[in-house]
């Protein structure tokens, strides 16, 4: 039978000796359990979900005035320029600055977050393209990228560890198929949003990403697998001791790492010997306890301390 929030909250009591504030205890669970989510990939956190970029627009000439206000001749701005949470771009050219697209008007007049600063233009060619885009809403983490392209999927690399494109979060490179995605704020609704580049779209792509799911605060129930729960606890008491038991914290923390191991040996990785890293197993030699600076260092893992 599944452990519910209730029993394990009784169950945390029952080994502090401490029954008095349900809020700590709850606390300490949700921490704990966040603790142990990002530990490793565990399977039942990890999810695979779908997209489609939007090829970039440049139909027609565009007239501005020094206001918000842009016209379009000869042309129909996409109706979805301006909802949201996806966020459009506008620029005269790839190499001019670019507006944020806040309304569509109607088919030939958009308006943008802020009014244009250049010299004022009466029928100049411009692109439009979609910059921002919103993943699934239970996205905690995103492991891998590909897009789909001509028959193959196509790994996409995370420019926050390539120093040569991330000038693209001001200057795209295309239009073009991206070959790059970064991280970005949080959309309007919370959610992850990524970047795509340096070359921004110029068709509709297929784009694949394996992500890892948020933990739901106050429930067991659809996150962690059964056999995690004993770590959580583990985890969720060492939370508790740390003020003031300190000798107990250790001793649970001793209990949490061993539970994680155990776990990680039941689910065939070794924490000495080798790692996962997307689809492909690596080894890494001499790991130790470096082996979790190093998944750190590429943003596979947190320290599960």
């Amino acid at each position: 039978m599944p452990l519910t929030w209730d029993d394990a909250r009784t169950i945390l009591q029952s080994r502090i000796a401490d029954s008095s504030d349900d809020v700590a205890v709850d606390q300490a669970l949700n921490l704990a359990q966040r603790k142990v989510a990002k530990a490793r990939r565990w399977p039942e956190l990890m999810k695979r979900a779908f997209f489609n970029t939007v090829a970039a627009y440049s139909t027609g000439t565009v007239a501005t005035d020094g206001t918000t206000a842009v016209v379009l001749t000869g042309g129909t701005w996409p109706t979805a320029v301006a909802t949201a949470p996806s966020k459009y771009r506008f620029a005269l050219s790839l190499s001019d600055p670019w507006y944020e697209i806040t309304t569509r008007t109607d088919a030939n007049n958009i308006v943008l977050a802020a009014a244009y600063v250049d010299d004022d233009q009466t029928a100049s060619s411009y692109i439009t393209y979609k910059s921002h885009y919103s993943l699934a809403a239970d996205v905690e983490r995103v492991e891998e990228i590909w897009v789909h392209d001509a028959g193959r999927a196509v790994a996409l690399v995370d420019a926050a560890t390539d120093q040569t494109v991330t000038e693209f979060l001001h200057f795209p490179g295309g239009p073009g198929t991206p070959t790059h995605f970064y991280h970005l704020e949080r959309d309007s609704a919370g959610g992850k949003q990524i970047l795509l580049g340096p070359e921004t779209p110029d068709d509709v792509y297929r784009v694949e990403y394996t992500y890892q799911k948020k933990v739901v605060d106050d429930t067991f129930q659809g996150n962690l697998d059964e056999s995690r729960w004993p770590a959580i606890l583990a985890r969720a008491s060492a939370i508790l001791y740390e003020p003031e038991f300190y000798e107990r914290h250790l001793t649970a923390m001793a209990e949490y790492r061993s539970l994680l191991k155990e776990e990680w040996s039941s689910e065939g990785d070794s924490t000495s010997q080798s790692l996962r890293v997307g689809q492909n197993r690596y080894n890494y030699p001499n790991a130790g306890n470096g082996y979790l600076d190093y998944l750190m260092g590429q943003g596979r893992v947190v320290d599960p301390t």
